[in-house]
This record gives C-alpha cells, sequence and structure tokens, in this order.
C-alpha cells in the first residue's frame, strides 16, 4: 500500500482529551518491557528524549521504570502538551524528572545533551519526511546511545486494512461495554434514545441506543460513543427541531455513505466527523465524497477543508456547483 501519513497534529482539545482518556495501558507498559528485552540488564541513569510524547504517558512509565534518569517529552501539539503538564501537577514525584517541550522536528527547543536514551513511539507514520526522525536522532544521539524506535506496520493492502479496522471496532466496542460495571443501570431511564446530550469530553450528540446494560450508544457526527450515563448531562433542546448534523455513525464497507452533514456541529465535532467519514470513504473505495457544512461563520468549512487538505488521499477537493449547493458543500475526490 502506498504510505499515507496520518494528520501530523492533534490540535483540538477534543481530540487530545479523547487520545488521552483512551486506555493504551497495556500497550504502553508492553513497550517498556520490550525496551527492557531489547537491552537486559540495562540502567538508564542519564538523560533521556521523547520524541513524539503525546499526553506524556509512556514518558511516565520509562520515568517510573528508571528512577535515576531524567526525561525530557517533545511534541508538536500544544493541547498534548498542555494534558502532560496537567498530569506533571498530579504525579509531583516523577515530575521532578520530567520535562516538556512543545515543538515540531526538526526546529523544536531541545536542549542538546548527549541522551543516554532516545525514545519514540508512533510518530513515524505521522511525518510527511520520515527522514526528519532518523536526522533528529543522529542530532541529538552521541556514541553508545540507546535508540528505540516503535510504530505501526502498513497493511499489504486496502482489503487487509478494511479487516483490521472493523476487527478494532469490534474489538474495542466489547471492551468499551464492558468498562465501567453495572452501575448506570438504574439510571438508563433518564436518558431516552433521541435525547441530544453533552459528553464529559464537552462534545454532544444523540442518544441513539440505550444497552440492557445500562450503557448508552451516542452518535456525534460520524462517530459512536458507548459510555456509561451517569458521564452525560441531557442538553434543553432549543426549539423543536432536530440538530443538524447529529446522525448517526457512518456504516463501513460498501454502504459507506457518499455525503454527509455537518451543519449544526463545533468546529472539533466537526472535524471529527470528517476524518472518520474520509477513512470510511477510502476502506469501501469510494470515489468522492460530498460534505455539507452549511455557508454560516465559515469555521465549520474551514476545519473540513483543513482536514482534507492535509490528507494525501484525497486527489482534489472543491466547493460544489452553485446549483448543488455552492460554497456551502464541499466535494472531495479521492486518489485511485
Amino acid at each position: 500500500m502506498e504510505r499515507i501519513p496520518e494528520p501530523e497534529l492533534m490540535e483540538g482539545p477534543e481530540q487530545a482529551q479523547a487520545y488521552a482518556g483512551a486506555d493504551f495501558s497495556e500497550a504502553h507498559e508492553n513497550i517498556v518491557m520490550e525496551f527492557c528485552a531489547r537491552f537486559p540488564g540495562v540502567e538508564v541513569t542519564g538523560e533521556v528524549l521523547d520524541l513524539g510524547c503525546g499526553p506524556g504517558d509512556i514518558t511516565f512509565r520509562f520515568a517510573s521504570k528508571f528512577p535515576r534518569a531524567r526525561f525530557f517529552g517533545v511534541d508538536g501539539s500544544g493541547e498534548m502538551i498542555r494534558l502532560a503538564e496537567e498530569r506533571k501537577g498530579r504525579e509531583q514525584v516523577l515530575s521532578r524528572r520530567i520535562t516538556f517541550i512543545r515543538g515540531s522536528i526538526p526546529g523544536a527547543s531541545i536542549p542538546n545533551l548527549g541522551y543516554e536514551a532516545i525514545i519514540s513511539n508512533s510518530l513515524l507514520h505521522h511525518l510527511r519526511r520520515p527522514e526528519v526522525l532518523w536526522e533528529t536522532v543522529v542530532e541529538y544521539a552521541r556514541p553508545g546511545t540507546i535508540i528505540y524506535i516503535a510504530d505501526l506496520l502498513r497493511p499489504e493492502s486496502t482489503g487487509e486494512a478494511r479487516r483490521l479496522v472493523e476487527e478494532g471496532i469490534r474489538v474495542e466496542g466489547d471492551a468499551l461495554v464492558g468498562q465501567r460495571g453495572s452501575g448506570a443501570a438504574g439510571q438508563a431511564a433518564e436518558i431516552t434514545v433521541g435525547a441530544r446530550v453533552r459528553l464529559e469530553s464537552g462534545g454532544t450528540g444523540e442518544c441513539v441506543e440505550v444497552r440492557s446494560d445500562g450503557k448508552m450508544v451516542v452518535a456525534v457526527g460520524a462517530v459512536r460513543v458507548v459510555t456509561d450515563s451517569s458521564t452525560l448531562t441531557v442538553v434543553p433542546p432549543k426549539d423543536d427541531r432536530r440538530p443538524r448534523g447529529e446522525t448517526g455513525p457512518l456504516p463501513r464497507g460498501p454502504a459507506a455513505p457518499l455525503e454527509i452533514d455537518l451543519r449544526g456541529m463545533t468546529g472539533d465535532e466537526a472535524e471529527m466527523a470528517t476524518l472518520a467519514a474520509v477513512d470510511a470513504a477510502v476502506l469501501s473505495e469510494q470515489p468522492y465524497l460530498r460534505i455539507i457544512h452549511g455557508m454560516g461563520t465559515g469555521v465549520v468549512r474551514e476545519r473540513v477543508q483543513g482536514v482534507v487538505s492535509k490528507d494525501r488521499r484525497v486527489s482534489r477537493y472543491a466547493f460544489a456547483p452553485r446549483n448543488q449547493g455552492g460554497t456551502g458543500v464541499t466535494i472531495v475526490e479521492f486518489s485511485a
């Protein structure tokens, strides 16, 4: 398959919070264990550089494993660094040995300390020029520096990618259902199907299903979230009309839609919905996607075009003809 980088930064607060709140504990702990397995008996006591640290979970895990080392975590997303700094405030013992730096490579203000170890997880697949990572490693390493780079394997075909996505949805969906126990069952009656609700992250959506175990299925644009009813707040309707754009989840495979309607969404909601819709369209090999964002203030339109302009799977995008929505609609065409 052609190499298609993900968007380089998660700048939206909802995106960053969703990533930071996801349960990567097993995967991240495995990274520390794999590091120790590949470098048996090593005791890191100097400076460690973590490139693409995100909200800092891996940085903190390494700091716990190597209590005599000092860590520098670098990430280009201001929101990710903000979340990492918030965690420093909660983990004051470890935080004394951790410094977070906002900056993109190349060009970030990284202290040139001759690092004992340089680590990086899942940064390469975000970089449009992957050699940037290796150039940075060379710049900040010294003779004998331990280099540990981990990232995703690219599927061999679009079909295999689709299979992996669908399997991931099934596995993670099952995990979400069992995460919080059965405590919410008594509260399920307070929120009914069709109610507009606000999630803990601040995003709003529509309750599309109340499960027998008390979990709520909430559609936020093209994204479906399974959560406990205790984490939701009912949003009183402004009028009797259902907000535009709060549709159910995008189907996968051949049934993926050729059109999504984002009207009524916030900028962050629209960006997440656009990313999900583009992924669904590409995986189902659709030739194009029609995105209705309306004219309004232009915020949603700019977020949509910001997403598609950076996606290498998009061959071109433009406003629709005047008689088909004009500047209120963006037509996205995909590379063959």
